[in-house]
């Protein structure tokens, strides 16, 4: 009975070791993830900064697009308007000649 009490001891004493690893296991552990989880809370401001200035960024270089089509409509519509004027121009030029081939061919008449 005493040897049974003294294995019984033992394997008390064996567990109780086992438990107390197992625990600072566990704390350490605890810690381990406590450390990561404030890491990773840190970074979190950081990484939405990230994705916002993604969007500030797409932002911009529809801002440049735009701008740049706009740049280039203002150019085309000179030049519509320059074309609209060489036309008028060349319009008037022919009304003259017309008139002046008019008089012209009516004094060869008379």
């Amino acid at each position: 009975m005493i040897a049974e009490k003294n294995k019984l001891s033992k394997e008390i004493a064996t567990k109780q070791n086992e438990k107390e690893q197992q625990s600072k296991i566990l704390q350490e552990t605890e810690k381990a993830f406590q450390i990561l989880k404030d890491q990773l809370a840190a970074l979190e401001p950081q990484f939405k900064a990230l994705e916002q200035s993604r969007i500030q960024e797409n932002d911009l270089h529809l801002i440049i697009q735009i701008l740049t089509f706009n740049d280039e409509i203002k150019i085309l519509k000179e030049r519509t308007q320059k074309g609209s004027e060489k036309v008028k121009e060349v319009n008037l030029n022919k009304d003259k000649i017309q008139k002046r081939l008019m008089n012209f061919l009516h004094i060869l008449k008379h």
